[in-house]
């Protein structure tokens, strides 16, 4: 009896496990498309970022994109959030360069309208980041224990890149304007 019993608990678990214990699953995102959009920043450099949007519900996105030919040379990739407010979506980008060479990050604020889906963005460059390619020093700011550095290694300051002003400039839509109100 005891073995039975036991068998019919493990079978009324195994049900109850696979209905999914009467919760729904969360809701995914609605793709709403690519953007692209053609960028030029304070200095005249243009390039292109074309990004998959996706509407999470409410006023809340997701963005995940690429610029193929940024000023500084390689490929950067970027994702993040956004959330609709009034008539402007604004968004937070983390970014990095895809390309091997370069160790660089940086943090994309873009407002775009959504009558037109054009806009302006801003990024800021944080100080943290590998120097020189030594993967053995986290930051600047984090160097070896009682400066047992590498033979040959000279530690090299980035107090110029303090204060340096973020990069700004413009977006322009060239294609397709994406519907932010698809999947209501």
């Amino acid at each position: 009896m005891k073995g039975k019993s036991l068998y019919i608990f493990i079978v009324a678990a195994a049900v109850f496990m696979i209905l999914g214990l009467g919760v729904s699953s969360p809701e995914a995102s609605t793709y709403l498309g690519e953007v692209t959009w053609k960028g030029t920043d304070a200095d005249g450099h243009q390039f292109t970022i074309k990004a998959g949007l996706s509407k999470m519900g409410g006023a809340y996105y997701e963005i995940v994109g690429q610029c193929a030919n940024p000023p500084d040379g390689g490929r950067v990739i970027m994702s993040g959030g956004a959330v609709l407010v009034n008539t402007s979506l604004i968004a937070t980008l983390t970014m990095t360069n895809a390309n091997t060479y370069g160790k660089w990050v940086g943090v994309m604020r873009a407002t775009i309208n959504t009558t037109t889906f054009n806009g302006s963005f801003w990024i800021s460059e944080p100080i943290c980041y590998i120097p020189h390619g030594d993967e053995r020093l986290i930051s600047l700011s984090d160097p070896f224990p009682q400066g047992n550095y590498p033979q040959g290694y000279q530690l090299k300051s980035s107090l110029d890149r303090l204060g340096n002003t973020p990069t700004t400039g413009t977006l322009k839509l060239s294609g397709p304007k994406p519907d932010l109100l698809m999947g209501q």
